[in-house]
């Protein structure tokens, strides 16, 4: 099977396991920090909503090393602001059936149904980086994983939530969404927008060609455009409008700020 269905069997899921929290302990929420800076004797007037999110990204940011030690497969954190993606993401270094490894497993590789959020091994963060960057993750009732991501057919949530942040090793990397889709695997192709194969564009035409097929199956218009050289993002999930459905949402980096 091309793409791995993340749809949703019939039981929730809250949270992280306890086993893995007390492992490493997940990135200082806002109200946290906020208590934090408080304590050591700043004005709370002076502390901003987005000044908080900043120092939670710049968190992640000095955790890397701490969460690639705990796991060689972490390649880095994914975090939409002010929703529940946010969490690591791994890349599968096994060959064959490793290619689904954390289809099932935690961060640690304990059996959990939720799964972790993955990236596709047909694509590349080093350089030289694949033009595509696909994450999956499974559609989670609670919002986990990527249980957020159906919100994004309404175009209300999209404008509240335009983009999301990738850290890596040594850089902070945020996208502004280009595209919501939605699509379904089939064996045979059906007409359908198989968003799911599109990692590497040979040329600028393939490229372009791509991202007009992102925008001609938008359920909506940002407003976004991109262009050849530009980093793509695509986060993908189960949609039940259809037994095989997939809802992505597609982004283009904007901003990249490297080390600390």
């Amino acid at each position: 099977m091309s793409v791995a269905c993340f749809c949703l069997l019939a039981m929730l899921l809250w949270g992280c396991d306890k086993q893995a929290s007390e492992k490493i302990g997940q990135p200082v929420n806002a109200d946290l920090q906020k208590n934090r800076i408080i304590e050591s004797g700043l004005s709370e007037q002076r502390i901003t909503y987005a000044k908080l999110q900043d120092m939670q990204v710049q968190e992640i940011l000095q955790q890397y090393q701490e969460y690639a030690d705990a796991n060689p497969d972490y390649i880095g954190w994914l975090y939409m602001e002010d929703t529940m993606v946010n969490g690591p993401v791994v890349q599968s270094q096994l060959d064959g059936n490793g290619y689904w490894e954390y289809l099932y497993k935690d961060f640690y590789g304990n059996d959990k149904f939720a799964g972790t959020l993955f990236m596709d091994k047909a694509c590349s963060i080093d350089e030289p980086a694949t033009d595509n960057w696909l994450i999956y993750g499974h559609n989670m009732n609670d919002g986990s994983m990527f249980g957020t991501l159906k919100y994004y057919k309404e175009e209300a949530f999209w404008k509240e939530h335009p983009t999301f942040t990738l850290v890596t090793r040594d850089s902070v990397e945020t996208f502004e969404i280009l595209g919501v889709v939605q699509s379904w695997v089939s064996d045979e192709p059906e007409g359908q927008f198989e968003y799911f194969y599109f990692f590497d564009a040979e040329n600028e035409e393939e490229f372009n060609w791509y991202v007009q097929q992102v925008k001609e199956n938008s359920l909506y218009e940002t407003g976004v455009e991109a262009s050849y050289g530009d980093q793509l993002i695509t986060l993908s999930t189960c949609d039940s409008w259809h037994w095989e459905g997939r809802l992505a949402v597609i982004g283009r980096r904007y901003s990249v700020k490297k080390g600390l």
